[in-house]
């Protein structure tokens, strides 16, 4: 029995958020997109996902080449919002350190909070 081409990928708003992904899998064309990019062969995409078959993964890469520019924009949007989020989480993450820090120094100096709020208060006038 011979398999169509066209029935190898599909697309539902419940999986995988909507992504093109190969059928009965939660594999999506990006995901195979970027090992391609990264050097991966479809023999190597195929070991790698061995429930994959090289029909599935050839299929996903025709679907690539097929797009190529829609799947880039698609990556390069990808990419964005994970350094979108990863730059908040460093951000918040280092002015927790600044914060506790300062609390810090201020024990060792002991401040009051009054004293610390004073100098707080001239550090920002010095900054305008």
């Amino acid at each position: 029995m011979s398999t169509a081409i066209n029935t190898l990928l599909v697309s539902s708003p419940d999986v995988c958020g909507g992504l093109l992904r190969i059928d009965g899998t939660r594999i999506t064309v990006l995901q195979i997109a970027v090992l391609y990019k990264q050097g991966y062969s479809a023999e190597r995409i195929a070991d790698e996902y061995p429930h994959l078959t090289m029909a599935q993964v050839y299929a996903a890469l025709a679907h690539y080449h097929a797009n190529q520019e829609e799947i880039e924009a698609d990556l390069e949007a990808e990419r964005k919002e994970t350094n979108g989020q990863t730059n908040a989480h460093t951000d918040s993450l280092e002015k927790e350190i600044w914060l506790e820090a300062f609390k810090a120094l201020q024990r060792n100096l002991g401040l009051t909070p009054a004293k610390a709020a004073e100098w707080q208060d001239a550090v920002r006038e010095a900054r305008r």
